[in-house]
Protein backbone atom coordinates (compact mmCIF):
# COMPACT_ATOMS: atom_id res chain seq x y z
CA UNK A 1 0.00 0.00 0.00
CA UNK A 2 2.57 2.24 0.74
CA UNK A 3 4.56 1.91 -2.19
CA UNK A 4 1.48 2.32 -4.69
CA UNK A 5 0.96 5.42 -2.74
CA UNK A 6 4.43 6.39 -3.07
CA UNK A 7 4.57 5.56 -6.76
CA UNK A 8 1.16 7.47 -7.23
CA UNK A 9 2.69 10.25 -5.83
CA UNK A 10 5.33 10.82 -7.44
CA UNK A 11 3.73 10.02 -10.82
CA UNK A 12 1.38 12.73 -10.36
CA UNK A 13 3.59 15.62 -8.69
CA UNK A 14 2.57 18.31 -7.29
CA UNK A 15 2.15 21.39 -9.84
CA UNK A 16 2.78 24.79 -7.96
CA UNK A 17 4.61 26.38 -10.83
CA UNK A 18 8.49 26.77 -10.88
CA UNK A 19 9.79 28.56 -8.28
CA UNK A 20 13.54 28.09 -9.40
CA UNK A 21 14.02 31.25 -10.46
CA UNK A 22 12.36 32.62 -6.97
CA UNK A 23 14.45 29.86 -5.03
CA UNK A 24 17.62 31.45 -7.09
CA UNK A 25 16.87 35.21 -6.68
CA UNK A 26 16.24 35.27 -2.77
CA UNK A 27 16.27 32.99 0.18
CA UNK A 28 12.60 33.23 1.45
CA UNK A 29 12.45 31.29 -1.85
CA UNK A 30 15.03 28.51 -0.92
CA UNK A 31 13.93 28.26 2.50
CA UNK A 32 10.38 27.78 1.52
CA UNK A 33 11.43 25.10 -1.43
CA UNK A 34 13.50 23.33 1.16
CA UNK A 35 10.85 23.25 3.99
CA UNK A 36 7.96 22.18 1.66
CA UNK A 37 10.32 19.27 0.64
CA UNK A 38 11.38 18.05 3.97
CA UNK A 39 7.87 17.80 4.82
CA UNK A 40 6.74 15.70 1.73
CA UNK A 41 9.90 13.85 2.42
CA UNK A 42 8.77 13.17 6.04
CA UNK A 43 5.41 11.88 4.49
CA UNK A 44 6.69 10.15 1.97
CA UNK A 45 9.93 8.62 3.19
CA UNK A 46 10.39 6.18 -0.41
CA UNK A 47 9.52 9.39 -2.45
CA UNK A 48 12.55 11.58 -2.91
CA UNK A 49 12.48 11.97 -6.30
CA UNK A 50 9.37 14.62 -5.58
CA UNK A 51 9.16 17.83 -7.88
CA UNK A 52 7.75 20.68 -6.07
CA UNK A 53 6.51 23.34 -8.58
CA UNK A 54 4.69 27.13 -7.13
CA UNK A 55 3.23 29.33 -9.45
CA UNK A 56 4.71 32.18 -11.11
CA UNK A 57 2.61 35.59 -9.34
CA UNK A 58 0.79 37.69 -12.30
CA UNK A 59 -1.06 40.67 -12.64
CA UNK A 60 -4.18 41.41 -15.22
CA UNK A 61 -6.96 44.26 -15.75
CA UNK A 62 -10.08 43.10 -17.01
CA UNK A 63 -11.62 46.89 -17.81
CA UNK A 64 -10.91 47.43 -21.30
CA UNK A 65 -11.43 51.39 -21.41
CA UNK A 66 -14.48 53.57 -22.16
CA UNK A 67 -16.21 56.62 -22.29
CA UNK A 68 -16.57 58.50 -18.76
CA UNK A 69 -18.38 61.13 -19.49
CA UNK A 70 -17.78 64.07 -15.94
CA UNK A 71 -19.74 65.25 -13.97
CA UNK A 72 -19.42 68.57 -11.94
CA UNK A 73 -18.28 66.56 -8.99
CA UNK A 74 -15.85 63.99 -8.82
CA UNK A 75 -17.06 60.88 -10.92
CA UNK A 76 -16.45 57.25 -10.20
CA UNK A 77 -14.92 54.77 -11.93
CA UNK A 78 -15.02 50.98 -11.07
CA UNK A 79 -11.80 49.37 -11.52
CA UNK A 80 -11.59 45.27 -12.12
CA UNK A 81 -8.52 43.28 -11.75
CA UNK A 82 -6.87 39.68 -10.96
CA UNK A 83 -3.72 38.00 -9.95
CA UNK A 84 -1.94 34.95 -9.71
CA UNK A 85 -0.11 33.42 -7.23
CA UNK A 86 -0.45 36.56 -4.58
CA UNK A 87 -2.19 36.31 -1.79
CA UNK A 88 -5.37 39.26 -0.92
CA UNK A 89 -3.25 40.30 1.57
CA UNK A 90 -0.96 42.11 -0.48
CA UNK A 91 -1.46 45.70 -0.98
CA UNK A 92 -1.78 47.33 -4.28
CA UNK A 93 0.88 50.08 -5.14
CA UNK A 94 -1.30 52.89 -7.33
CA UNK A 95 -3.81 52.65 -9.67
CA UNK A 96 -3.35 55.76 -11.79
CA UNK A 97 -4.07 57.28 -15.44
CA UNK A 98 -1.55 57.88 -17.72
CA UNK A 99 -2.14 60.27 -20.48
CA UNK A 100 -1.14 58.46 -23.86
CA UNK A 101 -0.09 62.01 -25.83
CA UNK A 102 1.34 63.56 -22.95
CA UNK A 103 2.54 60.57 -20.10
CA UNK A 104 1.50 62.25 -17.49
CA UNK A 105 0.18 60.20 -14.65
CA UNK A 106 -2.75 61.18 -12.37
CA UNK A 107 -3.36 59.04 -9.52
CA UNK A 108 -6.28 57.36 -8.59
CA UNK A 109 -5.53 55.62 -5.56
CA UNK A 110 -2.71 53.59 -3.50
CA UNK A 111 -2.65 50.99 -0.98
CA UNK A 112 -5.46 48.63 -1.77
CA UNK A 113 -6.02 45.45 -0.75
CA UNK A 114 -5.65 42.89 -3.49
CA UNK A 115 -10.03 42.55 -3.49
CA UNK A 116 -10.33 42.42 -7.07
CA UNK A 117 -12.03 45.08 -7.53
CA UNK A 118 -12.68 49.06 -6.36
CA UNK A 119 -14.61 52.03 -7.38
CA UNK A 120 -12.42 55.14 -7.34
CA UNK A 121 -12.85 58.94 -8.38
CA UNK A 122 -11.38 60.39 -11.22
CA UNK A 123 -10.64 64.05 -9.81
CA UNK A 124 -11.73 66.91 -11.21
CA UNK A 125 -8.39 68.12 -11.84
CA UNK A 126 -7.41 65.76 -14.80
CA UNK A 127 -7.66 67.33 -18.30
CA UNK A 128 -10.21 65.43 -20.65
CA UNK A 129 -8.71 63.54 -23.49
CA UNK A 130 -7.75 60.16 -23.85
CA UNK A 131 -5.95 57.72 -20.60
CA UNK A 132 -4.64 54.13 -19.81
CA UNK A 133 -5.19 52.45 -16.81
CA UNK A 134 -2.60 50.98 -14.83
CA UNK A 135 -2.04 49.11 -11.66
CA UNK A 136 1.37 48.73 -10.06
CA UNK A 137 2.21 46.13 -7.08
CA UNK A 138 5.03 44.65 -5.35
CA UNK A 139 5.15 41.15 -4.21
CA UNK A 140 8.21 40.37 -2.36
CA UNK A 141 11.04 41.27 -4.63
CA UNK A 142 8.80 41.31 -7.66
CA UNK A 143 7.28 44.53 -9.06
CA UNK A 144 4.10 43.47 -11.65
CA UNK A 145 2.74 45.91 -13.58
CA UNK A 146 -0.55 45.86 -15.80
CA UNK A 147 -2.60 48.27 -18.38
CA UNK A 148 -6.08 48.30 -20.19
CA UNK A 149 -6.04 47.33 -23.02
CA UNK A 150 -8.07 50.05 -24.54
CA UNK A 151 -8.29 53.96 -23.64
CA UNK A 152 -10.19 55.58 -21.40
CA UNK A 153 -11.86 58.85 -23.15
CA UNK A 154 -13.01 61.39 -20.34
CA UNK A 155 -15.46 63.93 -21.91
CA UNK A 156 -16.49 67.16 -20.09
CA UNK A 157 -19.94 68.02 -21.49
CA UNK A 158 -20.84 71.52 -22.12
CA UNK A 159 -21.97 73.62 -19.58
CA UNK A 160 -25.62 75.01 -20.04
CA UNK A 161 -26.82 78.21 -18.28
CA UNK A 162 -30.20 78.17 -16.55
CA UNK A 163 -32.48 79.99 -19.30
CA UNK A 164 -36.30 79.98 -20.53
CA UNK A 165 -37.63 80.61 -23.66
CA UNK A 166 -41.35 81.37 -24.24
CA UNK A 167 -43.07 79.06 -26.99
CA UNK A 168 -46.74 80.19 -26.71
CA UNK A 169 -48.34 82.22 -26.88
CA UNK A 170 -45.51 84.37 -28.23
CA UNK A 171 -47.43 86.80 -30.52
CA UNK A 172 -49.67 87.15 -32.74
CA UNK A 173 -52.43 84.75 -31.00
CA UNK A 174 -55.94 85.44 -29.88
CA UNK A 175 -57.00 84.00 -26.82
CA UNK A 176 -61.20 84.57 -26.57
CA UNK A 177 -63.05 83.95 -23.67
CA UNK A 178 -67.06 83.46 -23.37
CA UNK A 179 -67.32 85.30 -19.73
CA UNK A 180 -64.09 86.87 -18.76
CA UNK A 181 -63.14 83.54 -16.83
CA UNK A 182 -61.30 80.69 -18.05
CA UNK A 183 -58.25 78.90 -19.06
CA UNK A 184 -55.13 79.09 -21.87
CA UNK A 185 -52.13 77.12 -22.21
CA UNK A 186 -48.76 78.15 -21.72
CA UNK A 187 -46.13 76.71 -23.41
CA UNK A 188 -41.84 76.93 -22.69
CA UNK A 189 -38.45 75.03 -22.83
CA UNK A 190 -35.77 75.92 -20.10
CA UNK A 191 -32.14 74.62 -20.78
CA UNK A 192 -30.24 74.03 -18.26
CA UNK A 193 -33.31 74.00 -15.42
CA UNK A 194 -33.94 70.61 -15.09
CA UNK A 195 -37.85 69.32 -15.18
CA UNK A 196 -37.54 69.39 -10.75
CA UNK A 197 -36.96 72.66 -10.50
CA UNK A 198 -39.57 75.42 -9.89
CA UNK A 199 -40.83 78.30 -12.27
CA UNK A 200 -41.09 81.50 -9.98
CA UNK A 201 -43.71 83.27 -11.90
CA UNK A 202 -45.88 83.65 -15.08
CA UNK A 203 -47.23 86.72 -15.77
CA UNK A 204 -48.76 89.09 -18.10
CA UNK A 205 -47.82 92.71 -18.94
CA UNK A 206 -50.35 94.99 -20.79
CA UNK A 207 -48.30 95.87 -23.79
CA UNK A 208 -49.93 99.58 -24.58
CA UNK A 209 -49.02 101.13 -21.19
CA UNK A 210 -46.76 98.34 -19.90
CA UNK A 211 -47.76 98.89 -16.52
CA UNK A 212 -50.41 96.66 -15.94
CA UNK A 213 -48.98 93.29 -14.64
CA UNK A 214 -51.13 90.68 -13.64
CA UNK A 215 -49.73 86.84 -12.06
CA UNK A 216 -50.97 83.82 -13.69
CA UNK A 217 -49.38 81.45 -11.78
CA UNK A 218 -46.43 81.27 -8.73
CA UNK A 219 -44.21 78.28 -8.14
CA UNK A 220 -45.27 76.00 -10.68
CA UNK A 221 -43.33 73.15 -11.41
CA UNK A 222 -40.97 73.55 -14.67
CA UNK A 223 -42.36 70.58 -16.91
CA UNK A 224 -42.94 72.85 -20.32
CA UNK A 225 -46.46 73.77 -20.09
CA UNK A 226 -49.22 75.37 -17.68
CA UNK A 227 -52.47 75.82 -17.75
CA UNK A 228 -53.34 79.58 -16.82
CA UNK A 229 -56.53 80.59 -15.54
CA UNK A 230 -57.23 84.50 -17.18
CA UNK A 231 -58.56 86.42 -13.61
CA UNK A 232 -61.83 88.65 -13.80
CA UNK A 233 -60.12 91.80 -13.58
CA UNK A 234 -57.66 91.45 -17.11
CA UNK A 235 -59.23 93.35 -19.78
CA UNK A 236 -59.28 92.65 -23.28
CA UNK A 237 -56.26 94.10 -24.87
CA UNK A 238 -52.50 93.18 -26.37
CA UNK A 239 -50.59 91.82 -23.74
CA UNK A 240 -47.24 90.05 -23.41
CA UNK A 241 -46.22 86.82 -21.66
CA UNK A 242 -43.57 86.68 -19.49
CA UNK A 243 -41.73 83.85 -17.42
CA UNK A 244 -39.06 84.44 -14.19
CA UNK A 245 -37.37 81.87 -12.45
CA UNK A 246 -33.80 81.48 -10.54
CA UNK A 247 -31.96 78.03 -10.55
CA UNK A 248 -28.89 77.73 -8.32
CA UNK A 249 -28.59 81.06 -7.47
CA UNK A 250 -28.94 82.54 -11.34
CA UNK A 251 -31.88 84.66 -12.35
CA UNK A 252 -33.63 83.43 -16.16
CA UNK A 253 -36.56 85.25 -17.80
CA UNK A 254 -38.42 85.51 -21.10
CA UNK A 255 -41.30 87.05 -22.70
CA UNK A 256 -43.08 86.79 -26.00
CA UNK A 257 -41.71 87.50 -29.04
CA UNK A 258 -44.69 90.30 -29.80
CA UNK A 259 -47.95 90.87 -28.12
CA UNK A 260 -50.69 88.70 -28.39
CA UNK A 261 -54.67 89.63 -27.70
CA UNK A 262 -57.40 88.66 -25.02
CA UNK A 263 -60.50 89.29 -26.31
CA UNK A 264 -63.77 88.44 -24.92
CA UNK A 265 -66.49 87.09 -27.28
CA UNK A 266 -69.72 89.51 -27.24
CA UNK A 267 -72.78 87.92 -25.03
CA UNK A 268 -75.56 88.87 -23.46
CA UNK A 269 -75.66 86.98 -20.09
CA UNK A 270 -79.07 88.04 -18.95
CA UNK A 271 -82.50 89.71 -19.35
CA UNK A 272 -85.34 89.63 -17.82
CA UNK A 273 -88.42 91.51 -17.15
CA UNK A 274 -89.62 94.18 -13.62
CA UNK A 275 -92.60 91.93 -13.68
CA UNK A 276 -93.35 88.74 -14.88
CA UNK A 277 -97.14 89.40 -14.88
CA UNK A 278 -98.85 92.23 -16.85
CA UNK A 279 -102.48 92.96 -16.40
CA UNK A 280 -103.99 94.47 -19.68
CA UNK A 281 -106.53 96.54 -18.40
CA UNK A 282 -107.24 98.76 -21.54
CA UNK A 283 -106.45 98.52 -25.14
CA UNK A 284 -103.90 101.11 -25.31
CA UNK A 285 -100.09 100.05 -25.18
CA UNK A 286 -98.27 98.86 -21.68
CA UNK A 287 -95.27 100.69 -20.27
CA UNK A 288 -92.88 97.34 -19.29
CA UNK A 289 -89.34 97.58 -17.54
CA UNK A 290 -86.46 95.61 -18.95
CA UNK A 291 -83.30 95.36 -17.74
CA UNK A 292 -79.99 92.81 -19.56
CA UNK A 293 -76.51 92.25 -19.16
CA UNK A 294 -73.88 92.01 -21.37
CA UNK A 295 -70.43 90.93 -22.16
CA UNK A 296 -67.61 92.21 -23.93
CA UNK A 297 -70.16 94.81 -25.99
CA UNK A 298 -69.42 98.76 -24.99
CA UNK A 299 -72.15 101.02 -23.39
CA UNK A 300 -72.41 103.08 -26.37
CA UNK A 301 -73.77 99.59 -28.56
CA UNK A 302 -77.17 99.98 -30.09
CA UNK A 303 -79.39 97.02 -29.08
CA UNK A 304 -81.43 96.22 -32.16
CA UNK A 305 -84.31 94.56 -30.59
CA UNK A 306 -86.64 93.56 -27.58
CA UNK A 307 -89.45 91.31 -28.35
CA UNK A 308 -91.73 88.85 -26.97
CA UNK A 309 -92.28 85.87 -28.54
CA UNK A 310 -95.36 83.62 -28.13
CA UNK A 311 -95.09 80.38 -26.59
CA UNK A 312 -97.39 78.45 -28.14
CA UNK A 313 -98.27 80.30 -31.14
CA UNK A 314 -94.43 81.62 -31.96
CA UNK A 315 -95.56 85.16 -33.03
CA UNK A 316 -93.40 88.23 -32.55
CA UNK A 317 -93.88 91.32 -31.22
CA UNK A 318 -91.63 94.26 -31.03
CA UNK A 319 -91.10 95.91 -27.75
CA UNK A 320 -88.33 98.59 -28.35
CA UNK A 321 -85.25 98.67 -31.36
CA UNK A 322 -82.64 100.50 -31.60
CA UNK A 323 -81.70 101.71 -28.13
CA UNK A 324 -78.63 102.03 -26.53
CA UNK A 325 -76.95 99.41 -24.05
CA UNK A 326 -77.89 100.66 -20.62
CA UNK A 327 -78.63 97.69 -19.62
CA UNK A 328 -82.07 98.66 -18.21
CA UNK A 329 -84.90 100.08 -20.41
CA UNK A 330 -89.10 100.92 -20.23
CA UNK A 331 -91.03 99.82 -23.26
CA UNK A 332 -93.99 99.36 -24.68
CA UNK A 333 -96.10 96.41 -25.20
CA UNK A 334 -98.56 97.06 -28.18
CA UNK A 335 -102.20 96.94 -27.90
CA UNK A 336 -102.41 94.05 -30.55
CA UNK A 337 -100.34 91.57 -28.28
CA UNK A 338 -103.37 89.86 -26.98
CA UNK A 339 -103.34 87.72 -23.55
CA UNK A 340 -101.10 84.51 -23.11
CA UNK A 341 -97.50 83.73 -22.31
CA UNK A 342 -94.33 84.69 -23.87
CA UNK A 343 -90.58 84.57 -23.88
CA UNK A 344 -88.63 88.12 -23.36
CA UNK A 345 -85.68 88.28 -26.23
CA UNK A 346 -83.18 90.45 -26.93
CA UNK A 347 -80.82 90.86 -30.00
CA UNK A 348 -77.63 93.23 -31.13
CA UNK A 349 -74.58 93.69 -33.36
CA UNK A 350 -71.12 93.59 -32.68
CA UNK A 351 -67.88 93.77 -33.96
CA UNK A 352 -69.12 90.67 -36.64
CA UNK A 353 -71.27 88.81 -33.90
CA UNK A 354 -74.75 88.73 -33.36
CA UNK A 355 -75.44 87.83 -29.34
CA UNK A 356 -78.84 87.51 -28.41
CA UNK A 357 -80.90 86.15 -25.22
CA UNK A 358 -83.91 84.40 -24.47
CA UNK A 359 -85.22 83.92 -21.19
CA UNK A 360 -87.24 80.24 -20.97
CA UNK A 361 -89.38 81.58 -18.10
CA UNK A 362 -92.88 82.77 -19.16
CA UNK A 363 -94.34 86.29 -19.27
CA UNK A 364 -98.38 86.42 -18.29
CA UNK A 365 -100.40 88.82 -20.13
CA UNK A 366 -103.76 88.67 -17.82
CA UNK A 367 -107.02 90.27 -18.22
CA UNK A 368 -108.11 91.13 -14.57
CA UNK A 369 -111.53 89.56 -13.50
CA UNK A 370 -113.29 92.85 -12.53
CA UNK A 371 -117.24 92.47 -10.40
CA UNK A 372 -119.97 93.12 -12.53
CA UNK A 373 -123.06 92.63 -9.90
CA UNK A 374 -123.62 91.94 -6.37
CA UNK A 375 -127.32 90.67 -6.65
CA UNK A 376 -126.55 87.81 -9.04
CA UNK A 377 -125.13 85.00 -6.52
CA UNK A 378 -125.32 84.76 -2.77
CA UNK A 379 -122.70 82.31 -1.68
CA UNK A 380 -124.33 81.99 1.81
CA UNK A 381 -126.83 80.24 0.00
CA UNK A 382 -125.31 77.74 -2.53
CA UNK A 383 -127.20 75.89 -5.04
CA UNK A 384 -126.53 73.79 -7.95
CA UNK A 385 -126.51 76.43 -9.88
CA UNK A 386 -124.01 78.78 -7.37
CA UNK A 387 -121.16 76.97 -6.69
CA UNK A 388 -119.22 76.85 -3.08
CA UNK A 389 -115.77 75.53 -2.51
CA UNK A 390 -115.89 73.55 0.78
CA UNK A 391 -111.88 72.04 0.66
CA UNK A 392 -109.04 70.78 -1.35
CA UNK A 393 -107.68 67.33 -1.49
CA UNK A 394 -105.13 65.69 -3.16
CA UNK A 395 -102.52 68.51 -2.89
CA UNK A 396 -99.06 68.56 -4.23
CA UNK A 397 -98.37 71.65 -5.00
CA UNK A 398 -96.22 70.43 -8.00
CA UNK A 399 -96.75 71.22 -11.31
CA UNK A 400 -98.59 68.48 -13.48
CA UNK A 401 -100.52 67.33 -10.39
CA UNK A 402 -104.34 67.11 -10.27
CA UNK A 403 -106.18 69.16 -7.53
CA UNK A 404 -109.72 67.88 -6.35
CA UNK A 405 -111.90 70.34 -5.26
CA UNK A 406 -114.67 69.77 -2.91
CA UNK A 407 -118.02 72.04 -2.40
CA UNK A 408 -121.57 72.49 -3.14
CA UNK A 409 -122.78 72.87 -6.61
CA UNK A 410 -119.87 72.35 -8.34
CA UNK A 411 -121.26 70.34 -10.97
CA UNK A 412 -122.41 73.48 -13.09
CA UNK A 413 -118.75 74.83 -12.51
CA UNK A 414 -117.10 75.94 -16.25
CA UNK A 415 -113.71 76.86 -14.82
CA UNK A 416 -111.09 77.15 -12.13
CA UNK A 417 -109.43 81.01 -11.80
CA UNK A 418 -106.20 81.42 -9.79
CA UNK A 419 -105.17 84.85 -8.86
CA UNK A 420 -102.84 86.97 -7.01
CA UNK A 421 -103.50 90.14 -5.18
CA UNK A 422 -106.49 90.41 -7.01
CA UNK A 423 -104.70 89.44 -10.69
CA UNK A 424 -105.58 86.59 -12.47
CA UNK A 425 -102.88 84.24 -13.24
CA UNK A 426 -104.49 81.26 -14.78
CA UNK A 427 -107.65 79.53 -15.59
CA UNK A 428 -108.30 76.20 -15.63
CA UNK A 429 -111.14 73.72 -16.80
CA UNK A 430 -112.34 71.58 -14.29
CA UNK A 431 -113.09 67.89 -14.89
CA UNK A 432 -116.89 67.67 -13.26
CA UNK A 433 -116.99 64.33 -11.21
CA UNK A 434 -120.11 65.09 -9.08
CA UNK A 435 -122.02 68.60 -8.48
CA UNK A 436 -120.22 68.35 -5.30
CA UNK A 437 -116.65 67.48 -6.47
CA UNK A 438 -114.60 68.39 -9.07
CA UNK A 439 -110.62 68.46 -10.28
CA UNK A 440 -108.54 69.45 -12.67
CA UNK A 441 -105.06 69.25 -14.01
CA UNK A 442 -102.16 71.80 -13.88
CA UNK A 443 -100.83 70.34 -17.31
CA UNK A 444 -98.17 73.29 -18.40
CA UNK A 445 -97.33 76.86 -17.78
CA UNK A 446 -94.94 78.47 -15.49
CA UNK A 447 -96.69 78.77 -12.34
CA UNK A 448 -94.35 80.19 -9.89
CA UNK A 449 -94.47 79.04 -6.02
CA UNK A 450 -96.54 81.01 -4.02
CA UNK A 451 -99.86 82.86 -2.44
CA UNK A 452 -102.52 81.89 -4.35
CA UNK A 453 -106.52 82.61 -4.37
CA UNK A 454 -108.47 79.71 -6.10
CA UNK A 455 -112.36 80.56 -7.20
CA UNK A 456 -114.90 78.24 -9.23
CA UNK A 457 -116.96 80.02 -11.77
CA UNK A 458 -120.18 79.04 -13.26
CA UNK A 459 -122.57 81.18 -16.00
CA UNK A 460 -123.72 82.90 -12.72
CA UNK A 461 -120.83 83.99 -11.31
CA UNK A 462 -117.80 82.94 -8.86
CA UNK A 463 -117.52 81.16 -5.87
CA UNK A 464 -116.06 82.06 -2.50
CA UNK A 465 -112.56 82.44 -2.68
CA UNK A 466 -110.09 79.38 -1.07
CA UNK A 467 -106.40 80.93 0.20
CA UNK A 468 -103.97 78.53 -0.24
CA UNK A 469 -99.86 77.72 -0.99
CA UNK A 470 -98.57 76.29 -3.90
CA UNK A 471 -95.27 74.66 -4.83
CA UNK A 472 -93.53 75.22 -1.19
CA UNK A 473 -93.81 72.86 1.61
CA UNK A 474 -96.30 74.58 3.39
CA UNK A 475 -99.51 72.88 3.65
CA UNK A 476 -102.87 74.44 1.87
CA UNK A 477 -104.23 77.49 3.93
CA UNK A 478 -107.33 76.49 5.73
CA UNK A 479 -110.33 76.87 3.32
CA UNK A 480 -112.18 79.79 4.33
CA UNK A 481 -115.69 80.64 2.49
CA UNK A 482 -116.11 84.52 2.00
CA UNK A 483 -118.10 86.72 0.16
CA UNK A 484 -117.67 87.51 -3.28
CA UNK A 485 -119.24 89.50 -5.93
CA UNK A 486 -120.44 87.50 -9.17
CA UNK A 487 -117.84 87.98 -12.05
CA UNK A 488 -117.52 88.05 -15.73
CA UNK A 489 -113.84 86.24 -16.83
CA UNK A 490 -111.67 85.97 -19.86
CA UNK A 491 -110.27 82.64 -20.70
CA UNK A 492 -106.45 82.88 -21.25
Amino acid sequence: MKKYLTSFLIATAFVISPLSALAGSYSWGQTFLGQLQGQIGALFPQSSAVQVRVAQPALYIKSSGGTITRKKEATSLSVVWSTVGVPFSVRLGTIKFVGSASGTEYILASNLLNTGSRAVLIPTTIPDGNYTLEIKMTYGRTTLSAKSSGYYTIVTPAVIPPSVSVISPNGGEVITRANRLGNFLVKWTAPGVPATARIETIRLRAWENGDGEYVLAKNTVNDGSQSAPIPFSIPDGPYTLEIKGNYKGVDFSDKSDAPFKIFTTPSIASIEPYSWTINRRSSQPIAFGVRWTTIGISSDTRMDVIRLRGVNSGAEYVLASDIVNSGHAVVAIPSDVPVGSYQLEIKTSYNGTTPSRINPRYINIVVPISPTSTSVFNPQTPTASRPSIISLSAYTGIAGSVITVNGNGLGSVNQINWSRGGVLMRNFSPEIISNTQIKFTIASGDIPAGYYEMTAVNNYGKSNAVTFTFGGSSAPAPVTATSSSATSSTQI
